[in-house]
């Protein structure tokens, strides 16, 4: 799941729109680390990380934690930790809806997490794992929701 979200840029001193992707296959959560450079957030430690991938394939490298300041759907700011990796995702294209898709969101009152609608590539910076899930995704509600947009 692509949702677009706002996380502080401390270069410009400003929330910056980006997309994070909900990965439920993850168990960490990651700043794409250019990305992160480029919106000078602080490193607390550095450290190396080792993660297994599908297939068994293992890979470590060195990662940095970060201070990391979203703004939420509702105004408030989730302050948090969250890792460096150097590649998230690869791109990968948008959703395209039909005119019936629109119509039924519509109809059951659901909104967009992400406005892209009419397959363009995208590719997230920020992955949201496991660890952080339960601080953006709302469960009790009759629709899916996120902190960082609704659904």
């Amino acid at each position: 799941m692509i949702a677009e979200g706002n996380i502080w840029n401390n270069r410009t001193n400003m929330f910056e729109r980006t997309l994070f992707f909900f990965d439920t296959g993850a168990q960490t959560s990651h700043v794409e680390e250019q990305f992160a450079k480029q919106l000078r957030l602080p490193i607390t430690k550095s450290e190396t990380s080792t993660m297994t991938e599908i297939g068994g394939h293992t890979e470590e490298f060195l990662t940095h934690r970060l201070s990391v300041c979203i703004k939420t759907a509702f105004g408030t700011e989730l302050l948090l930790t969250m890792k460096t990796k150097s590649v998230i995702t690869k791109d990968f294209r948008a959703a395209t809806l039909s005119g019936c898709d629109i119509q039924f969101l519509s109809q059951e009152e659901s909104f967009l997490s992400n406005l892209s609608t009419q397959g363009e590539r995208q590719v997230p910076s920020i992955l949201i794992g496991l660890d952080l899930d339960d601080k953006f995704v709302i469960t009790n509600s009759p629709h899916i929701r996120f902190m960082i947009a609704e659904i």
